[in-house]
């Protein structure tokens, strides 16, 4: 049996990590994580850790045994926290995902107040657009080609993790 999802705090030594794991094609989506490649791996590491200084995101990576399994981050820009996962495609469907954005919106819960959420999935990833849904998000008139939008209000009761 699998032990509980675990989420710690993301290091500089994750990269690798993240690359052995989510370096699958399937995984990239709007947000273009780059797990297919070590460097890139690497800088986006360095991006991430750089912009929690600031105040600007929170990253974690997603470990069942001391594996990593997946990524979740809160990227908090001006008027919008934006919730961002990825969960390794031998998982999906496994209710990783939903554990993923519970514990981000927790967390969004315990942000910068009047901050509303937004999330974008793929066109084609209906999994990822019904589990926002589930979780309060609405599709949002703001979209394109490449993503959809989806917002939640913040006056919504948050979900327990």
């Amino acid at each position: 049996m699998t032990r509980a999802l675990e989420f710690h705090r993301l290091t500089e030594g994750d990269g690798t990590g993240l690359v052995l794991a989510l370096g699958d094609p399937e995984v990239t989506g709007p947000s273009n994580l780059p797990f297919d490649d070590f460097r890139a791996a690497e800088v986006f590491v360095s991006a991430r850790l750089s912009e929690h200084s600031r105040g600007e995101c929170e990253a974690y990576v997603l470990r069942i045994d001391g594996s990593i399994v997946g990524y979740a981050a809160l990227y908090l820009r001006e008027g919008e926290i934006e919730p961002v996962f990825a969960v390794v495609p031998s998982l999906w469907g496994a209710g990783l995902g939903g554990l993923a954005l519970d514990f981000l919106i927790k967390r969004a819960d315990l942000s910068a107040e009047g901050r509303h959420l937004m999330a974008r999935c793929r066109p084609d990833n209906g999994r990822a657009a019904a589990l926002l849904r589930s979780r309060g998000f609405r599709p949002s008139p703001v979209s394109d080609a490449d993503s959809h939008r989806f917002v939640r209000s913040r006056s919504r009761r948050s979900v327990a993790c």
